[in-house]
């Protein structure tokens, strides 16, 4: 008999997913992703109108910023963490589950997505009422991260300029070479190189070559690539 494949192992979580589905109801939605290939991580999805997903989409650039982290990603699942969509600005509350081979690798994940923006209007109605202020506010929407990207073009975008900003940079063009490295280090730290293209649009966006980029890259001390497989676009580029 052969042995289960990793893909095989992912895709026996997919009755799982319609299972959590059908029991949380429409505004539930489970997406299983394959992390083979994180540019099309999804192999299967329930009520992927919520966040205009489907099948063959990639990650939230939330989720590969978050779930990679070390202090995450030894854990067996991360529950209950908020996160806005694009889709309507709906606020969504996350959970994952970490799919592992045999081996202890990860090698899948299992999401599931509530969206509870209604039931925190209505805390949001209730509270005021209740204490007579028009000053409410609600913690989980002061913390909350912005519109998640939903594919990898404008996730690498979209933290190319969170790390810009961070730095206080305006051009990416006129950046020195410390600087440069200092945004690589950023990206590499949000595991943004582990998307197929990364590298290349990130030396287009910096003005130097994909083999800089690679030299850069590696001059990082903390390489994630026991977290994520680092995506290599060329040998040549080494």
């Amino acid at each position: 008999m052969n042995p289960i494949t990793d893909r095989e192992i992912v895709e026996s979580y997919i009755p799982i997913a319609k299972f959590i589905a059908a029991m949380s109801g429409p505004r539930c939605e489970v997406a299983v992703h394959y992390l083979a290939d994180l540019d099309h991580s999804i192999i299967a999805i329930e009520n992927g109108h919520l966040t205009g997903r489907k099948v063959g989409d990639t990650l939230f650039d939330f989720d590969l910023h978050t779930l990679f982290k070390p202090e995450y990603i030894q854990r067996p699942y991360l529950v209950n963490y908020a996160g806005k969509s694009s889709i309507g600005n709906r606020v969504f509350r996350f959970s994952t589950y970490y799919i592992r081979n045999a081996k202890g690798q990860l090698i899948g994940l299992l999401n599931t997505n509530v969206d509870v923006t209604d039931m925190l209007e209505l805390r949001r109605i209730a509270s005021r009422e209740l204490f007579m202020s028009q000053d409410s506010s609600l913690p989980i929407t002061d913390a909350l991260p912005q519109a998640l990207a939903t594919s990898t073009t404008s996730l690498i975008e979209n933290t190319l300029a969170e790390a810009m900003e961070h730095y206080g940079y305006t051009d990416p063009q006129k950046l020195k070479k410390e600087e440069k490295l200092r945004i690589i280090s950023y990206l590499h730290a949000r595991s943004i190189f582990a998307l197929k293209g990364a590298v290349s649009a990130v030396a287009k966006k910096l003005c130097i070559s994909e083999p800089t980029a690679y030299r850069y890259l590696r001059s990082q001390k903390d390489a994630v690539s026991d977290k994520i497989p680092l995506q290599s676009e060329s040998t040549s580029n080494e």
